[in-house]
């Protein structure tokens, strides 16, 4: 298990682009979300990435005068399945079409969490009755309607070394419920994730 999870390039995406899900680039009809996750056995998660949310019927605030704008978000689920935005200051507007570097780590292991978004620290400092999960990434999407479409590449695991590269161990961690998307290696590359149509 692992202290932290880290991305050199997290894609960002609007509305339903890049894949043509089925209603194309009309707007999301529900959560659609993009993240990194660390996790563990009794459902204590700590999520870092984006999401679009059409209102604010979601865990983090958005901008509703911008619904289909994807937002940056860090959410707790601990204890479970209770979810708790970290994301404390007023809602992060991301660029679609561009990637951003991410980090979260409890770099002590003593539940003491931090987050950076392009190198700069943001969000909430929580702390945590845990302090180790394991790895993954996550395209999810809420409506068979919506789009899954998530691409990662520069994952890194983090442990009490530093940041290590994924490998076939951590890939396994993939839980494919979705019968029009899955999630496969980049042209072979353990640390490279897409999940797409």
């Amino acid at each position: 298990m692992h202290r932290g999870v880290s991305i050199t390039d997290m894609s960002v995406w609007g509305h339903n682009n890049p894949d043509n899900s089925p209603n194309g680039t009309n707007n999301v009809g529900c959560s659609r979300v993009s993240t990194l996750d660390l996790f563990n056995a009794d459902n204590k998660q700590m999520e870092i990435g984006w999401h679009i949310t059409p209102d604010n019927s979601g865990v983090c605030e958005i901008d509703v005068s911008t619904p289909q704008q994807p937002f940056f978000t860090i959410i707790r689920t601990s204890p479970g399945p209770i979810q708790t935005c970290e994301y404390t200051s007023r809602p992060l507007p991301l660029d679609p079409g561009v990637t951003d570097s991410m980090k979260e780590a409890n770099p002590n292991q003593d539940g003491h969490w931090q987050f950076y978004l392009n190198g700069t620290s943001v969000g909430a400092n929580p702390t945590t009755d845990w302090t180790i999960g394991w790895s993954a990434s996550n395209g999810e999407r809420h409506t068979l309607n919506d789009s899954a479409h998530s691409k990662f590449v520069g994952l890194r695991f983090i442990t009490g070394a530093g940041p290590q590269p994924w490998d076939s161990n951590v890939q396994v961690q993939w839980i494919n419920s979705d019968f029009i998307y899955g999630a496969s290696k980049i042209g072979g590359s353990n640390d490279q994730i897409l999940v797409a149509r």
